[in-house]
């Protein structure tokens, strides 16, 4: 396979059937497929890490404390972002 990884690992780590997770082989697929290893593993729901310093959000502190607080759906918020700003 293109990515270095045998068909039969893929095939087994899609249905679950292996109990641990080789690194290289993860790092091999995540750069196949141009993604996140956080992805990859079900972590996150970004595609790749933004690694954006927190500065350049412009946040004040209180909204900073407010969403590490986790009292807020972040990822409802994200999306409440993006679709009161249609790019």
């Amino acid at each position: 396979m293109e990515s270095g990884v045998s068909s039969s690992t893929i095939s087994n780590y899609e249905n679950d059937d292996t109990k641990d997770f080789q690194a290289g082989t993860l790092k091999a697929l995540a750069k196949y497929y141009n993604v996140s290893l956080g992805y990859l593993l079900g972590l996150t729901d970004n595609l790749t890490e933004n690694g954006t310093p927190i500065d350049e959000l412009h946040l004040d502190d209180e909204t900073i404390k407010i969403l590490k607080s986790q009292k807020l759906n972040n990822r409802l918020l994200c999306e409440m972002i993006k679709h009161t700003l249609v790019i």
